[in-house]
């Protein structure tokens, strides 16, 4: 349905990753944001703190942490996501290679394309 809605080209590929991961990451920065201690959230309260300051200055200070390390486990499902969508819509790519392969049994298009000027110098 992405690429019905938009299209073929790279918006499609973009938004399959974020509605792929989004869940993910929410619901771990979910999980997360529960674990901080109420006392920390209840002091803030007595300080004077207002909701905005609330968030601003107590949940995302300690949410940020768990932000980067969930961002570099779902760099491999992103990873997948990419692929997958290479496959159904792209001329180009690992994605497009991998099933171009599959289809003509050609294993020199995707070795030579790969390695290219690294692994035979001239």
């Amino acid at each position: 349905m992405l690429f019905i809605v938009f299209g073929l080209d790279e918006l499609s590929k973009v938004m399959l990753i974020v509605i792929g991961i989004t869940p993910m990451l929410a619901r771990d920065l979910e999980h997360r944001a529960c674990e901080i201690p109420p006392e920390i959230l209840i002091k803030a309260q007595t300080l004077g703190a207002n909701s905005w300051t609330l968030v601003l200055r107590v949940v995302l200070p300690q949410l940020l942490s768990r932000l980067l390390t969930s961002l570099r486990l779902l760099l491999g499902s992103a990873w997948l996501f990419l692929i997958s969508a290479e496959a159904i819509s792209s001329t180009a790519g690992l994605g497009y290679r991998i099933f171009l392969v599959r289809r003509y049994m050609a294993m020199d298009v995707i070795i030579l394309t790969s390695c290219g000027s690294r692994c035979w110098p001239g």
